[in-house]
C-alpha cells in the first residue's frame, strides 16, 4: 500500500446543540456541549488511518493542552506525528460548531494551523521517500502555503488530493498540479459560479475547470450522491440510503476513504464507491473524528446492504 501524507489543518472542535441558529444578538440554550478532535486535515488522516492506511501528518500546534491532546490522539490513531510542528505563543486552532438537527455552522479561529508552511513539506521530503505517495491537503491553512506545497508535491511525483475548503477563489494555475480535485456544491458555486443539481451543471464545472488545466474531478452532491469525471468519462454514483443523524466530518470520511482505496491500487470510480459507503456510515453517528469508521465497521455495513438486497 502506497503511504499517505496529509498536508492540513489540526483543530480541537468545541460543538454544542441548538433548536436553531440564533439571529443577531440573540441568546439561545443549548445542550450536549462536546470537546473533541477536529480540523479537516485531521479528520481526513483519522478516516484514512482508521480503514488501515499507513499516514504521516505534516502540520502545526501549539504549546498548549488542546496541542497535546491532539498529539496524544494522532498517535492513538497510528498516525505519524514526527513532523508536527509545536510552536510557542500561539493557542491551537479552535472550531466552535453550532449543531442544528444535521445542519450546522462552524467557525474558526486558525491558530498555530496559519504557520504552516510549504518548507515543512519540504523538511519531510527531504527525510523520507514520498515518490508515489500520496498527498492530501485542504484550505484552512494559509492558502498561499497550501499552493505552493501543491506544486512541491507533485514536483516530488506524489499523486495530490486537493479538498479546497473552506472554499475560495484559487488562482487558475493550480489546477494543473491536481491529480483528484474533490469538492461539494457550495465549493463547486465559488469555483465556477455553478451549484450542481444535474448532469449537465456538473459536466459545465467540469468544462471549466479542465480548461485551467484539472484533469480528474470528484463532485459530491450529498443525498443526490457524486460524479467522477475524468478527460476520457463521466460516472454518476448513487449515494448509500441511511438514517442522517450528524453530517459533520462527512466530506473529510470521503476524502481519507477516496485516499486510501487509491493507495491500495483501486481504479477512481471504485474508490469513489468505496469512499461514498464509508461517508453514509460517518453521518449514521455524532461527531467528526467519532463517526469515521473502522474497516470491520465498513465490511459489516456492506453485508447488510447485500442481506437487505
Amino acid at each position: 500500500m502506497k503511504k499517505i501524507v496529509v498536508f492540513g489543518s489540526i483543530n480541537t472542535d468545541l460543538a454544542i446543540t441548538a433548536p436553531y441558529f440564533p439571529t443577531k444578538g440573540e441568546t439561545l440554550k443549548g445542550g450536549n456541549f462536546s470537546i473533541s478532535q477536529g480540523g479537516k486535515g485531521a479528520n481526513q488522516a483519522v478516516a484514512a488511518s482508521r480503514l488501515g492506511a499507513k499516514v504521516d501528518f505534516i502540520g502545526c500546534v501549539g504549546n498548549d493542552p488542546f496541542g497535546k491532546k491532539a498529539l496524544e490522539a494522532f498517535k492513538c490513531e497510528n498516525i505519524n506525528t514526527k513532523y508536527i510542528r509545536t510552536v510557542d505563543g500561539i493557542p491551537s486552532a479552535v472550531a466552535v460548531i453550532i449543531k442544528v438537527n444535521n445542519d450546522n455552522r462552524i467557525i474558526l479561529d486558525l491558530g498555530a494551523n496559519e504557520l504552516l508552511c510549504a518548507e515543512d513539506l519540504n523538511n519531510y521530503k527531504l527525510n523520507q521517500i514520498v515518490k508515489d505517495s500520496i498527498f492530501i491537503t485542504q484550505l484552512e491553512n494559509k492558502q498561499e502555503e497550501i499552493m505552493k506545497a501543491i506544486k512541491l508535491a507533485k514536483a516530488s511525483y506524489m499523486s495530490t488530493i486537493f479538498n479546497p475548503a473552506p472554499a475560495s477563489i484559487l488562482p487558475d494555475e493550480i489546477y494543473q498540479y491536481v491529480d483528484y480535485l474533490v469538492i461539494n456544491q457550495t465549493e463547486a458555486k465559488i469555483l465556477t459560479g455553478i451549484y450542481p443539481l444535474t448532469m449537465d451543471d456538473a459536466k459545465n464545472i467540469y468544462s471549466i475547470l479542465k480548461a485551467k488545466g484539472l484533469n480528474n474531478l470528484i463532485l459530491t452532491l450529498g443525498v443526490l450522491g457524486s460524479v467522477v469525471i475524468t478527460r476520457s468519462e463521466i460516472n454518476k454514483i448513487e449515494s448509500v440510503e441511511v438514517r442522517a443523524i450528524d453530517t459533520t466530518g462527512a466530506g473529510d470520511a470521503y476524502i481519507g476513504a477516496l485516499a486510501y482505496s487509491l493507495a491500495n491500487g483501486e481504479d477512481l470510480v471504485s474508490a469513489c464507491k468505496f469512499a461514498s459507503i464509508v461517508a453514509s456510515i460517518s453521518v449514521t453517528k455524532m461527531g467528526a473524528q467519532d463517526s469515521l469508521p473502522t474497516m470491520d465497521e465498513v465490511n459489516c455495513f456492506k453485508r447488510s446492504i447485500e442481506n437487505g438486497k
